[in-house]
């Protein structure tokens, strides 16, 4: 299976932590590609006794995971950061759907799921712990051609609701003119209300937040460059009022200001 390369989105201090990890992403097979967005694997090899947190922003969408080292299972969307712990030798592989999805993997509203997991075991008793092994024990490619089978064993074709929450969730993401659900609402024709529900079963979050996770990543994109940035100008491009309320996003989710993320993420490159 060929390596894909998209752009890396949501990476805190991008440039240290593509010292610490690898990361490879893979398309899926035709079966499943009409809802998993892209298989990826990232691994890492630390020196004795170093430990490394390592923080992404994620998409509005749910992940199936094979982790040997903290738990696989099926992954509802995380509300803010996501953190983990790297130490020693270890690897990740992950399905990433497609936003909107879910339910063609677990048949229940992803509300439920938000900011928690199913454990694989539970999942699928009878062989998730199987592909859990094969990561440990063989080839990312061996892995990735039974992932891919036991996914389309598995998954149920989506719905027309399913359907419209990914055009949704794409406008959002592409139509950098978004700032509210008034704007979403208005450029789909569908109405506030029916968006939220859709939103709420299907990503387990509401449009706003959907939003607001597409400019952050947006701001990280800017500020994970290298060009001088201009954050008053930043914050007016992102739809933020002023400066101030783009810095507390900004700081509410990631820890930082934007000024002393970049200052820190810069700095770590020298």
């Amino acid at each position: 299976m060929n390596e894909i390369r998209p752009k890396i989105r949501g990476l805190l201090n991008e440039r240290q932590s593509l010292e610490k990890i690898s990361i490879q992403t893979f398309p899926p097979c035709k079966a499943i590609d009409a809802v998993i967005d892209r298989f990826w694997h990232v691994c890492w090899a630390l020196p004795e006794g170093e430990k490394y947190k390592q923080s992404n922003i994620p998409f509005p969408t749910q992940h199936l995971v094979l982790d040997p080292q903290n738990g696989s299972g099926f992954f509802g969307c995380t509300s803010g950061k996501f953190d983990y712990l790297l130490k020693g030798k270890g690897a990740v592989l992950g399905a990433k759907l497609k936003s909107g999805m879910g339910q063609s993997i677990v048949q229940k509203s992803m509300s439920e799921l938000t900011d928690t997991h199913i454990p694989i075991h539970k999942l699928y008793p009878k062989d998730g712990m199987e592909l859990e092994k094969m990561l440990l024990e063989q080839s990312v490619e061996k892995t990735l051609e039974a992932f891919n089978i036991h996914i389309s064993q598995h998954f149920i074709e989506p719905t027309k609701d399913m359907i419209k929450v990914q055009n949704a969730v794409m406008k959002a993401e592409m139509d950098t003119q978004i700032f509210t659900l008034k704007n979403l609402s208005k450029a789909l024709k569908i109405s506030p209300r029916q968006i939220q529900r859709l939103f709420q079963n299907h990503i387990g979050l509401g449009p706003k937040w959907v939003i607001n996770r597409y400019r952050m990543f947006e701001a990280l994109d800017t500020l994970n460059g290298n060009s001088p940035v201009d954050l008053a100008d930043l914050a007016i491009k992102l739809g933020f009022s002023d400066q101030a309320h783009f810095n507390n996003a900004f700081r509410s989710l990631t820890g930082f200001s934007p000024a002393k993320y970049t200052k820190r993420n810069r700095n770590s490159a020298n």
